[in-house]
């Protein structure tokens, strides 16, 4: 299986992006099964889910994607973090609307509702760190400004809980399929980097979980490029996207 691995896009991120990302995507290969996108489709200083999702359904096909915290924040663009219900709410609303609207032969679809199974592999995509209130992150900017001090350590505490017993449901999941190759997509890699967006990770505990039931592990987040043989990571970096073409 080969896939084409993007992360990272940040449609939205300045008056130039849209020229970009439709260069980008107009060099990009095409002999490719799946397209994975690992999150950050948008950024978050504009509502820009929809006409990002509009422009990828022109290029790209067979495309799966993650939830990063750049697409979680476009909701509410003051405090970042609404209510979760309420954010909740609109952001299945507006994904659904642009699938339903440019992707009705699924060319986009969210890849935790929508895994890739065929007979002998199986790519599974990983939301939990922000479906949950919080991100699970070692950077405390990136709590959610609608907790007090007070509570942020309970608060971390639930959503690790919340974020194991996710992971914990997405390896069993992948353990029904013996014999087949295991991809996991996630937005935050569960490893720490010395760069500039070193603080910028998941739970760093998951790694060796993650790396124990999958054959290959698809991030971005962090914006540093990495191909190791298991980690997956584009290195994309807001206006300079990139890609990753792996056989696997």
């Amino acid at each position: 299986m080969n896939l084409l691995v993007l992360a990272d896009l940040h449609y939205g991120y300045s008056i130039r992006t849209h020229h970009i990302l439709d260069k980008f995507f107009k060099s990009l290969p095409t002999d490719y099964d799946y397209c994975i996108v690992a999150g950050d489709i948008i950024s978050h200083s504009t509502p820009q889910i929809v006409p990002a999702m509009e422009l990828m359904s022109k290029y790209l096909k067979n495309v799966r994607f993650v939830l990063g915290n750049h697409d979680y924040w476009e909701i509410n663009q003051e405090s970042r973090w609404p209510t979760v219900v309420k954010f909740r709410d609109m952001l299945v609303r507006r994904i659904r609307f642009a699938n339903n609207k440019k992707a009705k032969d699924k060319k986009i679809l969210q890849l935790k509702d929508y895994p890739i199974v065929t007979d002998t592999h199986i790519v599974l995509g990983y939301n939990s760190w922000y479906e949950s209130a919080s991100p699970i992150s070692r950077d405390k900017e990136y709590m959610p400004k609608i907790y007090d001090k007070d509570d942020q350590e309970d608060v971390m505490k639930r959503m690790t809980i919340k974020a194991e017993t996710a992971l914990g449901a997405t390896i069993q999941y992948a353990k029904m399929h013996k014999g087949k190759k295991k991809v996991l997509v996630t937005h935050m890699p569960p490893y720490i980097e010395d760069t500039y967006f070193a603080s910028m990770c998941g739970q760093v505990s998951h790694y060796e979980k993650i790396k124990s039931n999958f054959d290959m592990l698809i991030c971005g987040h962090n914006h540093s490029y990495r191909n190791d043989g298991f980690v997956v990571n584009p290195g994309s970096d807001y206006d300079n996207p990139k890609y990753i073409i792996v056989e696997i």
